[in-house]
């Protein structure tokens, strides 16, 4: 395969991801691997556990996810809320807002990594 080939000439690039594609200027293989993100975000190192109460600085927490995640849809906003603990024990509500899909990846036992993201 050649940089100067059509993307759509990539596996999983049809005409509609094409046209999107091209609202960004991206016409070939080239376009797409010098197309670079605007920004990039900096993740505090994930630490234990959580480091003091209201909490200032942004940072990050492996823990365990410890309920159910629950997902609740109102003015068409959705909020998928749940339970993680950290490795001292203590227990933080989480919550993501339009994100219904990880419903089915978030399960209780999980370890995972949390950051605290504002927009």
């Amino acid at each position: 395969m050649k940089i100067e080939q059509s993307i759509m000439d990539l596996k999983g690039i049809g005409e509609k991801n094409a046209a999107l594609f091209h609202k960004l200027n991206i016409e070939t293989i080239e376009d797409l691997l010098y197309h670079f993100p605007r920004e990039y975000m900096r993740y505090p190192k994930a630490g234990p556990h959580l480091k003091g109460a209201g909490r200032a600085l942004k940072q990050a927490v492996v823990a365990t996810v410890k309920s159910v995640p629950v997902l609740t849809r109102m003015r068409g906003t959705s909020l998928l809320k749940f339970q993680i603990v950290d490795q001292k024990g203590q227990m933080i509500w989480v919550s993501f807002y339009h994100m219904p899909y990880l419903k089915n990846t978030i399960k209780p036992g999980k370890h995972m990594c949390f950051t605290e993201l504002s927009m």
